[in-house]
């Protein structure tokens, strides 16, 4: 990525303007410089700018905490099914997301009026932001996926294949989560180190990393995020066959196998709106409208998308359902019981 540094005046304050192909310009001024010869521009610049970073920090705080409550809440059950498994890499993602907003726009609001430059290199010792960002996307992303396969070897009822679906679904999500995470960290890390460029100290992410990343790092979560929606999609269409052809499939699991899946189309239709689409939008308009400036409030979505998933989990697992079922009887009398839910 090829940054461009210029120092211009602005009525007596200097500032620091970095271009880069990654986001529109950002202006720092310097905080040596006579803040009161700050122009309406910059100053309106400034508090935009404030504003939507803590906006931002405010839900990517509110979603680190009800995402790790929804894991540790997770891990503690002792009997997981595959949306527990599925819960378990999206919360860990969306925490790792979460830290990574909240450390981004945190460092954008501290060192907004700094003068200081450093090293692309260097932040990724002194910033989280980078790491984590590659690893979160890898989990929420192949939640999804994994989640899919699994759905899928569950058909396989030849139990001369159990000991490999066994094996296949004990070590594929562990193997998919740590290769693929090892390799988009390299990735960033090699980028990074490629264009060892100065850029401002708040280490703002899109200044860090350069455009050819960023865009193999969306297409490639965002295509896992399409492939895994579609293996899902002709799962649910095999499903009736599936039952009709075996009679010995007891009404109850019927139920509560519809249940999981009505669950989950909803919490994959959150998922696969609140970071495929900004991903997909990013990289189409980059290739086909040369353009990536994509609005606050899209990127916005993400952690309140991420937060409204967890807490709705948590509700499910909780025991406020129960109570609800006995106010309400009426409205949830159809409900399958606590002990039927996934």
């Amino acid at each position: 990525m090829n940054v461009v540094v210029s120092l211009d005046e602005y009525n007596g304050a200097a500032a620091l303007e970095f271009s880069s192909p990654n986001t529109t310009n950002i202006i720092f001024p310097f905080r040596n410089s006579s803040s009161q010869n700050l122009t309406m521009e910059e100053l309106e610049i400034i508090d935009q700018n404030d504003r939507n970073f803590k906006i931002y920090i405010i839900f990517a705080v509110l979603s680190t905490i009800a995402n790790i409550c929804l894991l540790v809440t997770t891990l503690r059950k002792k009997r997981k099914t595959k949306l527990d498994n599925f819960f378990a890499g999206f919360s860990l993602g969306s925490t790792l997301l979460g830290i990574a907003y909240t450390c981004d726009y945190a460092r954008m609001i501290t060192y907004q009026t700094s003068d200081d430059t450093i090293l692309k290199g260097y932040c990724i010792v002194i910033a989280i932001h980078p790491t984590f960002y590659a690893v979160g996307d890898v989990f929420i992303s192949g939640a999804t996926l994994i989640m899919a396969f699994e759905s899928v070897l569950a058909l396989q009822n030849n139990q001369q294949s159990s000991r490999l679906k066994t094996l296949l679904l004990n070590k594929f999500p562990l193997i998919y989560y740590t290769t693929v995470s090892v390799v988009d960290v390299s990735l960033c890390w090699t980028d990074i180190l490629i264009n060892n460029e100065p850029i401002p100290i708040a280490c703002y992410y899109e200044l860090v990393v350069s455009q050819t990343y960023f865009n193999i790092h969306l297409a490639y979560t965002g295509t896992v995020g399409f492939v895994g929606v579609l293996i899902f999609v002709a799962w649910l269409l095999y499903m009736p066959i599936s039952r009709s052809s075996h009679q010995s499939v007891r009404a109850v699991q019927t139920r509560r196998n519809w249940e999981i899946v009505r669950k989950v189309i909803m919490l994959i239709a959150l998922n696969f709106s609140v970071q495929n689409l900004p991903a997909t939008y990013r990289v189409f308009s980059t290739i086909f409208l040369d353009s990536t400036v994509i609005p606050f409030a899209v990127w916005l979505m993400q952690p309140i998308g991420f937060f409204l998933t967890a807490i709705i989990r948590l509700i499910e697992l909780s025991k406020i359902q129960t109570k609800l079922q006995k106010a309400l009887p009426l409205k949830f009398k159809k409900s399958v019981t606590p002990s039927h839910l996934p």
